[in-house]
């Protein structure tokens, strides 16, 4: 490795915080690069999008080209705005299911109910990816979504939701 290629620490980080830092970068691009295979053009919805992960997920489905809505408490909106979402919904007022539609991609750093409900902003052929929580069969998840019912195959890292 070259001089040039090493970069100084910032300021405000410590540490263990610059260390860690590249960590949430690649677990953001391997869910939606590698996993969700984002193609330009397309609609992603970030839970979480102001923390760790889902702020690295922001920024890189802007640049590769996508319409970010991200879901964060409102006085986390301006940040979001700032690194690149498009949208953004105050998780603590209103069900992002009112807002989010036709959503290609859903990057869930949330996990649980917000997981569950996830799956009813989907177009056909839209992916679900989570980050948090362990996934199981669709067939465990029935009781919990009637969305889900509809929606065949296996839950996955990265979930292809098809409601025909």
């Amino acid at each position: 490795m070259a001089v040039t290629d090493i970069t100084s620490r910032p300021a405000r980080f410590s540490m263990a915080e610059a260390a860690a830092y590249p960590t949430v970068a690649i677990a953001a691009w391997r869910f939606l690069i590698a996993a969700a295979d984002l193609q330009p053009g397309e609609r992603v919805l970030v839970h979480g999008g102001a923390g760790g992960v889902g702020s690295m997920a922001v920024q890189i489905a802007k640049v590769r080209g996508a319409h970010v809505l991200a879901t964060a408490s409102a006085g986390n909106h301006d940040y979001l705005r700032e690194i690149g979402a498009d949208e953004t919904i105050d998780y603590r007022s209103i069900r992002f299911e009112d807002v989010a539609k036709d959503i290609d991609v859903v990057v869930d750093t949330v996990g649980g109910e917000t997981t569950v409900r996830s799956a009813a902003v989907l177009r056909d052929g839209g992916r679900l990816v989570t980050l948090v929580g362990t996934v199981r069969p669709r067939s465990a998840l029935r009781a919990e979504s009637s969305v889900l019912q509809r929606l065949p195959g296996i839950f996955n890292e990265a979930w292809p939701m098809s409601r025909h």
